[in-house]
């Protein structure tokens, strides 16, 4: 009896090949979502700042723009450091 059951699970549960396959493309679909939910959160902020106090959020939006369109990185490559030191 407990031989058939466990036959049964065995023919049912998937492969391990599947499962790992399935858990790295959920991971990758998880961590787009917060990316995405992130991105719609922070411009909410920003939109809700400008309209409540735009004397600080003006300034913090032109230095985040400049941030991004510099070609300055703001954190280094930790690689890149690591060759410099080698």
């Amino acid at each position: 009896m407990e031989n058939d059951i466990l036959t049964e699970i065995t023919e049912e549960a998937p492969a391990e090949d599947e499962l790992l396959r399935l858990y790295d493309k959920r991971r990758i679909d998880d961590a787009a979502a917060m990316q995405a939910a992130l991105c719609v959160l922070l411009a909410a902020a920003f939109f809700a700042a400008h309209l409540l106090v735009p004397e600080i959020a003006d300034p913090v939006f032109s230095k985040l723009a400049g941030l991004a369109q510099s070609e300055h990185e703001v954190i280094g490559n930790p690689i890149t450091l690591i060759e410099e030191l080698l």
